[in-house]
């Protein structure tokens, strides 16, 4: 499989270039708004107007899609809505339950308690998630749509960070480690469907080990007293859809130095 990068021609962001050797060397979106322009005089079969309008959305927002797909593949698509809304009913009780056993289990560090470095990986990690509370990602991920569930997962020490970012927000806050859990062992996630819940993520790696370790060796020295952090963050809001940056940090025992962006994924 080719991993390699390359760039949409038409907005530049950074693509597989798998994906742009089959969608004309665009990206997905770009693509599927060029090959989707209805005539002025295409209408939508009346059965599916009434089925979107009884949701209480416009069917103007499906046009593109009933052009491009067909009436059928809009049928589906609202079914697919359907049964994510389903899911999410059944299931963001369960989730929100096991988030406030979690904090009861083990709250959130008090700012004032954090000692050594974990005062500096604090500042980092919520200067990290306020930056997203105002990007455009955080419009899909914490978007207020119903049945909608932000999921948002940080280190120990970024818990508290992220309750005070996202409070009123609505969402989920899970250690890394929990996120993991319960979706590995409460609640398995169909990947063919749509999902009822979005994912974003901030973690530090301050003991960083293996394969990973050695390269960050080989390219980068160390002075007496300083460490090397990995700090990893992400956005996810389907199977493929969603990316993740990897970055170096310099951590000299008073302050973290960004180094450079090593590793970033967009799908």
């Amino acid at each position: 499989m080719n991993g390699s990068k390359t760039q949409c021609a038409t907005c530049g962001t950074s693509i597989l270039k798998r994906t742009a050797d089959s969608h004309y060397g665009l990206c997905v979106p770009c693509y599927r708004r060029g090959v989707a322009k209805p005539p002025d005089n295409f209408e939508i079969p009346h059965d599916l107007v009434q089925r979107i309008v009884s949701r209480n959305e416009d069917p103007g927002n499906y046009r593109e899609m009933v052009w491009r797909d067909g009436a059928d593949c809009a049928h589906r698509f609202l079914n697919r809505i359907d049964e994510a809304a389903d899911e999410y009913r059944r299931w963001s009780p369960s989730l929100r339950a096991f988030a406030a056993d979690c904090r009861r289990a083990v709250p959130a560090q008090a700012v004032e308690s954090l000692a050594g470095s974990e005062p500096e990986q604090y500042r980092l990690l919520r200067t990290k998630m306020a930056e997203f509370a105002g990007s455009r990602d955080s419009l899909v991920v914490l978007a207020g749509k119903p049945c909608h569930l932000p999921v948002l997962s940080t280190s120990r020490v970024g818990l508290a960070a992220a309750e005070e970012v996202f409070v009123g927000s609505g969402a989920v806050i899970l250690e890394e480690s929990e996120r993991r859990r319960w979706f590995a062992e409460v609640y398995q996630a169909d990947h063919e469907a749509l999902w009822w819940f979005a994912f974003a993520w901030w973690t530090i790696e301050d003991t960083v080990a293996g394969e990973e370790a050695e390269r960050i060796h080989q390219r980068y020295s160390t002075s007496p007293g300083s460490s090397n952090w990995v700090v990893r963050s992400g956005v996810q809001w389907g199977p493929m859809a969603g990316g993740s940056d990897h970055e170096l940090w310099r951590w000299d025992g008073e302050r973290a130095e960004f180094i450079e962006t090593f590793g970033s994924f967009s799908f």
